[in-house]
């Protein structure tokens, strides 16, 4: 009777600990279950005048939905030394379209880098995003930096498996074959769970 007392006593414990952890993320950003995976639908430059917007759309890999309430900040060096950033976009209509002006920014090759992570105050399940490309910016010609969806070459940007329902199932699976084979043990010695 100990052995199973034991038994029952370890199990509850390892549900206990490892429980909690594979659902919080279910309460995350989305509720998708795990860690938040976003990606870059777009990311657009265009040229008004003599500056420069950014624009950009983050959506949540699961759904595909658009994914507002995110940290999405751009930052760039350029021809001669000029910089500019980190440049936080806003998401004015909640929806998930991102954008900010840049100022004016001298033509010529540039390297523009965007990073998206979790809003101050955030849960902090989100896989954050940095993507860099290398620009030509010439005044009048917009330039799209991504295309619709994921980006190419590979999964989304943070993309992955969670893997903690399959790691508490295999723990469970272990401790009751553990339990079995015990009180399969005691059994074969005559053992009734009483003191002699």
């Amino acid at each position: 009777m100990r052995l199973r007392s034991a038994g029952i006593a370890v199990l509850t414990v390892l549900i206990a600990l490892v429980t909690p952890a594979s659902t919080r993320p279910a309460f995350a950003h989305h509720g998708s279950g795990g860690p938040v995976r976003l990606y870059l639908g777009s990311v657009r430059l265009e040229s008004q005048g003599d500056a420069w917007v950014v624009r950009a759309a983050l959506n949540d890999t699961n759904s595909g939905t658009p994914a507002p309430g995110y940290l999405v900040q751009v930052s760039g060096s350029g021809p001669q030394g000029a910089t500019f950033g980190p440049v936080s976009l806003g998401d004015d209509k909640a929806d998930g379209h991102y954008h900010a002006s840049l100022g004016r920014l001298a033509p010529g090759n540039w390297s523009v880098t965007v990073e998206v992570g979790d809003a101050p105050g955030g849960d902090g399940y989100v896989i954050p995003i940095n993507r860099t490309w290398p620009v030509r910016l010439e005044a009048g010609h917009a330039l799209d930096l991504v295309g619709h969806g994921p980006a190419s070459g590979g999964a989304p940007a943070g993309s992955g498996t969670d893997v903690t329902p399959v790691l508490l199932g295999a723990a469970v699976v272990a401790l009751l074959a553990v339990t079995a084979a015990g009180a399969k043990k005691l059994s074969n010695r005559g053992y009734t769970g009483t003191a002699a």
